[in-house]
């Protein structure tokens, strides 16, 4: 359980590092936004795009994180239980999820 519970709080600390400084100044300069933003001091379309570059980068860090301390099938099974409240049933039925 230590294990597990270290990777979720790398994943959720790398996840905003990446967000933050790597991955939404590029997508805000991208769509016209002003990269100095926040998601608490930012702007309603600034905070959902924030979200929508967070949520992927925190699942691809959680597998990553996972299979490297070999807890792989653990968190591909979190992951896709995750993902699956956010898709409509037809495309998660086509993921066998």
């Amino acid at each position: 359980m230590l294990i597990v519970f270290f990777i979720f709080s790398i994943t959720g600390s790398s996840a905003m590092y990446v967000s933050r400084h790597v991955t939404v100044p590029f997508v805000a300069k991208l769509c016209g936004m002003d990269a100095s933003q926040t998601p608490w001091s930012g702007t309603w379309s600034f905070r959902l795009l924030y979200l929508c570059v967070m949520m992927p980068t925190y699942s691809a860090l959680l597998l990553s994180y996972g299979t490297l301390f070999g807890r792989g099938a653990y968190f591909m099974h979190f992951v896709k239980k995750m993902w699956s409240r956010f898709l409509p049933a037809p495309v998660r039925k086509q993921l066998k999820m």
